[in-house]
């Protein structure tokens, strides 16, 4: 089975963990300039991805590193 990268913030998912950063990367962003949500509640896009929604596992740092 191939393996699959959850967004912490919406319901898509993504082969390949690049395009699931740069997508998490805006959707933060978004979230941040739209006041939805205090920043440190954000789950951050680093952490470890395990490739299962079911296992997935999120820092929850809030602000990206710049990395």
């Amino acid at each position: 089975m191939a393996e699959i990268w959850p967004c912490p913030y919406c319901e898509k998912v993504f082969l390949e963990e690049t395009p699931l950063r740069t997508h998490s990367s805006r959707m933060h962003n978004e979230y941040l300039r739209r006041g939805d949500a205090d920043p440190e509640e954000l789950p951050s896009i680093e952490g470890e991805f395990s490739g299962s929604p079911e296992v997935a596992k999120y820092s929850l740092r809030g602000i990206p590193s710049s990395d």
